[in-house]
């Protein structure tokens, strides 16, 4: 009688989240529809939140739509939604190079056997902002400081002249049924890249010389601005002259890896969804021994804010 085969290694853990053998799904390149989009996304969410357009707007006032763009999304497959914001983050951070080290360095599942290598995760899931920053340097290179949110005005202020300079920022928050935020005290944590903002009432005659700089002026009630296509002063003016105090239509622009659409969300909405990662699921809570990495999120997530920049000598 033959003797019958050994049977089948069994899968390894990210082949049973990842079926493809990928933690990711590039979308198309999205250079001119993405802005587009956003508009419209803008568009949508001021008007939800007002029903005409306010006083403090009337007159020689504007929205303005401070936007780094991330040039291919991506989707995620399996529990790496920090990972593929970290690699968004830095398609808006790293300067092309036509060589064989960006590539690699922009590949999710490259990125997730160096988190793995690294102790920080088992199947791509970060549930510590420090990991992250950790992780941005070391494999990116990046700068970055980690900013607590507990002072929302003062948050504010600095992610607008952050992005104004062409940076971005990774924030976990609990993430609702449409993945925008909601308040599940850290239940359906997730991870973001925030490469705009959306600032109301700001004098067109601050931006005359930046729009002019920029050639986006067609829509009087929405102007576009890219940082990285500003010359370096007109960045300093526009960053200590724009508006820096929050208002109901504060908004900021964020991707994130459950959609290939930009998404625009009232920037208290998501800060005090940042504020309530408290506890992990009881999912993950109650898996067996060594499933997931994590740690005490209150400590780990909860109130933090990735603030990532370009970095002089390095990848980034």
């Amino acid at each position: 009688m033959m003797t019958p085969p050994p049977p089948p290694p069994p899968p390894t853990a990210s082949m049973d989240h990842h079926p493809t053998g990928r933690s990711y799904k590039n979308g198309p390149a999205q250079r001119g529809v993405t802005q587009r989009l956003v508009v419209d996304e803008v568009r949508s969410e001021m008007t939800r939140r007002r029903t005409e357009k306010s006083t403090e707007e009337a007159g020689d006032s504007t929205t303005l739509i401070v936007y780094n763009p991330i040039l291919s999304p991506i989707l995620q497959c399996g529990p790496v939604c920090g990972l593929i914001a970290l690699v968004e983050a830095a398609q808006v951070l790293l300067p092309y190079r036509d060589d064989e080290v960006t590539p690699r360095r922009l590949n999710p599942d490259a990125l997730l056997e160096e988190a793995v290598r690294l102790g920080m995760t088992k199947l791509g899931e970060m549930f510590s902002a420090f990991d992250m920053q950790r992780l941005a340097k070391t494999w990116f290179h990046c700068d970055s400081t980690l900013l607590d949110t507990s002072d929302v005005e003062a948050t504010w202020s600095l992610l607008v002249d952050h992005l104004l300079h062409g940076n971005v920022a990774l924030i976990p928050y609990d993430a609702d049924y449409n993945h925008g935020p909601t308040l599940r005290k850290g239940h359906s944590a997730h991870w973001a890249v925030i490469h705009g903002v959306v600032i109301p009432s700001v004098p067109v005659s601050l931006l005359g010389s930046a729009l002019s700089e920029e050639g986006n002026d067609s829509d009087p009630d929405f102007r576009v601005l890219n940082p990285n296509k500003l010359s370096a002063s007109m960045n300093i003016i526009l960053s200590t002259k724009t508006p820096c105090t929050t208002s109901s239509l504060s908004c900021v622009i964020a991707h994130h890896g459950k959609s290939m659409r930009p998404a625009v969300w009232n920037f208290h909405d998501l800060m005090a969804s940042n504020q309530n990662l408290v506890q992990v699921s009881q999912k993950i809570a109650a898996s067996p021994a060594g499933s997931y990495i994590f740690g005490d999120i209150e400590t780990e997530l909860c109130s933090k804010l990735v603030l990532l920049q370009k970095s002089s000598d390095t990848l980034c």
